[in-house]
């Protein structure tokens, strides 16, 4: 078996930003000599030009697949060197003096800013032999996958590192013919960081898509079946318990890429080039009953008329029935499955916008977020649960279609402007 290729392009700036000038940028990779103790290999080189504004790439082969990979910044008799892993990084440096050969490995320690002469941010990428592809669709629950596999039917799939791609190619509404990759990751914040880390590094995609399902709140504008789009996401996973017993929370807000922001505005303007996707053909199953008998609300009784107030207008007897719509607002995320009442208005305490919850797009979010790196992300979820209300279980499957169905319309609309660039490189 011949071994991969390995593609690393690395930034070095200043403080400020700007180049900063340097003798060599050198890639090593490190062995274990039983008399020499540690020793270098250099992989690849480059010198300081100015016409490169700071941006160098390497491409080399590993005899062994196992050496840890180094980068080594060197100005005079002085050096920076850093371990690099795959993925999207960013650290600070300093310059150093050189030391002799068989010296230990310089140690994985973190350097403050304060302590810097400059930084540098890379991404490392193994040749894993996945085709590219234009989107990235991620899924969790067995229901969600199912949904968009539906959707896009795959023609062929092809394996990761640790994923299975299943590939879609597919024609939008303005002549273009576009790849989809959907895989499915393990539930939790954990597991959709590394999947969509993952998925980034192998396809490099133009767009990244969560689908899925969430919680709502109770509502009047949406309601159960109904799809909501995510203006921002809303990072609650970090929480503390106070010696009181209340709990707080450390939040934290990610905006959206220029251009998904300006579809995500805009999806009203744009319903037309959506096409009939709330129709019931194209949700391909009936919308389920709801029954609003006071076993099925919990929480304080304020919450419950609150909840069954919502849920009337849609499902009571003067309730009015209509296809499902589709709305954009703060999609929150924590570390638990967000059921009761009590808890999620301590949410609202720090974030009272919040329209819907999940567990999945906080790790998606800061994947696409790594370091200075920005890629498209797009989350799409059909409202399966009213926090505080018990519902059929068919809601599940309900909410994965109407996810996969608006997705569906809106890759094809020709509407995302990132869909209609060339792939760029990381920088």
């Amino acid at each position: 078996m011949t071994s991969p290729w390995h593609s690393v392009t690395l930034r070095v700036v200043g403080l400020d930003g700007q180049p900063l000038p340097f003798d060599f940028l050198r890639i090593k990779t490190s062995s274990q000599h039983p008399e020499r103790g540690t020793v270098f290999s250099d992989l690849g080189e480059s010198t300081y030009a100015e016409e490169n504004a700071g941006i160098y790439k390497f491409q080399y082969k590993l005899k062994n697949p196992n050496a840890s990979v180094w980068a080594s910044i060197e100005r005079g008799e002085r050096q920076s060197m850093q371990r690099i892993t795959p993925g999207l990084h960013e650290y600070y440096f300093r310059f150093e003096e050189k030391s002799a050969e068989g010296r230990h490995a310089p140690l994985d320690e973190t350097l403050p800013k304060e302590l810097a002469d400059g930084a540098a941010s890379y991404r490392y990428d193994s040749d894993t032999g996945v085709p590219s592809a234009d989107i990235g669709i991620i899924t969790m629950k067995p229901e969600e996958f199912r949904a968009v596999l539906k959707r896009f039917v795959p023609s062929h799939t092809a394996d990761g590192q640790t994923l299975r791609y299943n590939f879609c190619k597919f024609p939008d509404n303005v002549g273009r013919e576009l790849t989809a990759a959907i895989v499915r990751s393990p539930q939790s914040d954990l597991n959709a960081f590394h999947t969509a880390m993952e998925l980034i590094r192998e396809l490099r995609p133009r767009l990244v898509v969560l689908v899925g399902i969430a919680g709502g709140r109770p509502a009047g504008e949406f309601t159960l079946g109904d799809v909501v789009v995510a203006s921002r996401m809303i990072n609650l996973t970090v929480d503390a318990a106070n010696p009181d017993g209340s709990r707080g929370y450390a939040t934290s807000a990610s905006e959206l890429h220029p251009d998904v922001e300006r579809v995500v505005l805009n999806l009203e303007g744009d319903a037309a080039r959506y096409g009939d996707w709330n129709s019931a053909a194209s949700i391909s199953m009936e919308r389920p009953r709801v029954s609003l008998a006071k076993r099925n609300f919990k929480g304080p009784e304020d919450w419950k008329v609150k909840t069954r107030d919502a849920l009337a207008k849609y499902f009571g007897k003067d309730g009015r029935d209509r296809q499902p719509i589709v709305v954009d607002g703060p999609i929150a995320s924590g570390s638990t499955l967000m059921k009761d009442p009590k808890v999620f208005r301590r949410w609202q305490d720090v974030a009272r916008d919040i329209m819907a919850v999940d567990m999945e797009i906080v790790g998606v979010f800061e994947a696409c977020r790594k370091g200075r790196y920005l890629l498209p992300t797009l989350v799409v979820r059909g409202i399966s649960d009213i926090i505080g209300f018990s519902r059929d279980d068919k809601w599940t499957d309900y909410a994965c279609e109407t996810a996969a169905a608006f997705t569906k319309a809106l890759l094809v609309s020709g509407t995302i402007p990132t869909l209609g660039r060339p792939r760029a490189d990381l920088f």
